[in-house]
């Protein structure tokens, strides 16, 4: 029987004052075959440094054969801010079904 995910929650504004203390916890927890997931629902505004968080967290998991998983529904803070900073479907970024799954070394296409 595969182990309990391991949930963290961002906070209601996920600043770069938060990336220092999110990158500890997922470094912490992001371990073969263990699932991590970042529930967002509570989250009314998300940083570019979160985000960049977020994308080195998806890199080092895949490397390391761990499970990052970030909720990213239609119109939630973190879907508007990847929007924002043009961190879409062409910069490598796999989003399905609301759920941020990967975070492929893929260049962003102009």
């Amino acid at each position: 029987m595969p182990a309990s995910p391991v949930v963290l929650a961002l906070p209601e504004r996920a600043s770069l004052a938060d990336a220092g203390g999110l990158l500890a916890d997922l470094l912490r927890s992001l371990s073969p075959p263990r699932t991590v997931r970042i529930a967002t629902e509570g989250a009314q505004d998300v940083s570019l440094a979160i985000l960049q968080v977020l994308v080195a967290a998806h890199r080092q998991a895949a490397a390391a054969g761990a499970r990052l998983e970030v909720s990213a529904a239609p119109g939630s803070a973190v879907a508007e801010a990847l929007a924002l900073h043009a961190l879409g479907q062409d910069s490598g970024i796999v989003i399905d079904s609301g759920l941020w799954t990967a975070a492929s070394a893929a260049e962003a296409r102009p």
